[in-house]
């Protein structure tokens, strides 16, 4: 951790990361209801014009993924395995 400190003089990168990890939050969480107030929050969050571009793009891709992540979590199925095999495929 100390040569991320050294290297990100801005904190850009270290914010990046921890918006990474905030992200996967709503993953750990069964209520679909609450998942959809928790990605509500991180997108009002991450449209801060404070925070580096990369996490405002991260904001808006969670934007343009919120309905089918509320989707995973009403129906708790994903088609990852399928996407995997297809990607595996081609």
């Amino acid at each position: 951790m100390g040569m991320l400190h050294a290297g990100d003089s801005r904190g850009e990168v270290t914010a990046c990361y921890n918006a990474k990890e905030v992200v996967r939050e709503p993953c750990a969480v069964e209520d679909y209801e609450l998942a959809g107030r928790i990605i509500d929050e991180l997108i009002r969050d991450m449209d801060d014009p404070s925070w580096p571009a990369e996490v405002r793009s991260l904001g808006r891709t969670l934007t343009r993924w919120r309905d089918q992540i509320i989707a995973l979590h009403r129906a708790h199925f994903t088609n990852g395995p399928t996407e995997t095999a297809n990607n595996l495929i081609k």
